[in-house]
């Protein structure tokens, strides 16, 4: 993850220079002389941020994201990781997604149309899915059982056996890197020319591999992959394997002065 990190910052630095050449001796005057208020909507939830021209050729976007905090459940199988079946349980699973952003737009054309390179970072929770049984108390069958029996049983969800705390309950969740550094292209301006404007977007979040962790009797621990082949929990054994966020998103931008 440091090495992506470290290769995003260093192309939006390189992005940033090479516009500045391109720029012509007056842009200075272009220094945040302006600033627009937008409305944003798509796959990081709703959200509101401001925009502020640096260049001709360079915009900054500043703002948060809200997701509302969605609730999912399912049922799914009380096992042991050979396979051996106990039961079912349902697991309730809650987002968590809210983000900050700090976005700069790299306008390559000096015709300055609309279509943008972006570059910036998002900044969230660790947790993005919060997992849980929903009935609390309902798994303390289970828990007594693993006090006595050598193969641990628990709750199968995605690839991970998810044992209860001597509460019976399970507390879980998916975790990804809190600081996840963004790459994409636009179209429209941080900054409209006239009074409203829109503009659309979509790029990748590099948010890193996600884990599953679980807080037990013996503190907070990471969880180690299983082999479960659940079918209610396809997707979560989907988004457990992707190490990017997709990112589609319509701003509708109205200038202040």
């Amino acid at each position: 993850m440091a090495t992506k990190r470290h290769f995003f910052i260093l192309l939006a630095a390189l992005l940033l220079a090479t516009t500045a050449a391109w720029a012509d001796d007056n842009n200075d005057k272009n220094l945040f002389n302006h600033m627009s208020v937008g409305i944003n909507i798509g796959t990081n939830g709703v959200g509101g941020d401001i925009g502020l021209p640096i260049t001709n050729l360079l915009g900054l976007r500043v703002g948060y994201n809200w997701v509302p905090r969605v609730k999912f459940s399912d049922e799914v199988d009380i096992e042991t990781i050979d396979g051996s079946g106990f039961g079912s349980e349902e697991v309730e699973g809650k987002l968590n997604m809210g983000t900050f952003h700090a976005l700069i737009d790299v306008y390559p054309f000096r015709n300055n149309h609309g279509f943008h390179i972006t570059a910036g970072a998002y900044l969230g929770q660790g947790g993005v899915v919060d997992i849980y049984n929903k009935v609390p108390g309902s798994l303390l069958s289970t828990y007594e059982r693993n006090q006595v029996a050598p193969n641990p049983a628990g709750v199968a969800f995605g690839d991970y056996l998810l044992t209860p705390d001597k509460n019976g309950n399970v507390n879980a969740y998916m975790r990804v890197a809190k600081f996840r550094p963004y790459l994409g292209v636009g179209f429209g301006h941080a900054v409209p020319k006239g009074r409203f404007t829109c503009q659309f977007d979509m790029g990748v979040q590099f948010w890193g591999k996600p884990s599953v962790w679980i807080n037990g009797d013996g503190g907070e621990h990471e969880v180690e992959k299983s082999d479960f082949d659940s079918e209610p929990n396809k997707f979560f054994k989907f988004a457990t394997k992707l190490s990017v966020y997709p990112v589609i998103n319509l701003r509708i931008v109205g200038r202040i002065f």
